[in-house]
């Protein structure tokens, strides 16, 4: 009994670290995109992220009561593509495939940031996508479809991660270290 509580704790733990890790990593993500100046500096940048509680609540916790660029930030679950309409920054995970392009398809030439997971994120039309990279959490920007909106990431992130300009060659293929 007592060897099942600990694994249980241990796996709350490592979820926990794995989602303050990425909390952490999209709040860098924040810090250093730009959005346009039609959006308002006394607006608060929304964060949506689609049906992950514990993500939610690491990105809250890590968030509260930060400002970028002078304004609040205000992170949201979201269970639907309705919900993420008032979103700045969409947040999708590992969806599967027709699931992730309903939820990208609202965002399209837009200016919301969109971030998730999975070897077809980019080819679906998302902006910065995570992986695992030699047992670390890495990501890379889609500069094709990051040119589609009026939002502008810093070279200084850039420089930390992939980056992808042409999505036909493959889920992996295109990515390059600037």
């Amino acid at each position: 009994m007592s060897v099942l509580l600990c694994l249980a704790l241990a796996s709350a733990a490592q979820l926990s670290r794995e989602e303050d890790l990425k909390a952490a990593l999209l709040l860098s993500f924040i810090r250093f995109t730009e959005w346009p100046s039609s959006t308002g500096t006394d607006v608060p940048i929304v964060i949506g992220i689609l049906e992950q509680p514990e993500l939610v609540n690491s990105m809250s916790r890590i968030a509260a009561g930060k400002l970028v660029q002078g304004r609040p930030i205000q992170v949201r679950g979201i269970r639907s593509v309705a919900d993420q309409k008032l979103c700045h920054v969409v947040y999708l995970g590992s969806l599967n495939s027709k699931k992730l392009e309903e939820h990208l398809s609202v965002s399209r030439d837009t200016s919301v940031l969109t971030i998730g997971e999975g070897d077809k994120f980019h080819q679906a039309g998302g902006i910065i996508q995570l992986f695992v990279e030699d047992g670390r959490l890495s990501f890379s920007v889609h500069l094709g479809k990051l040119g589609n909106t009026k939002l502008n990431i810093s070279s200084k992130l850039l420089r930390l991660g992939y980056t992808v300009k042409d999505q036909s060659a493959g889920p992996w293929g295109g990515r390059s270290k600037p």
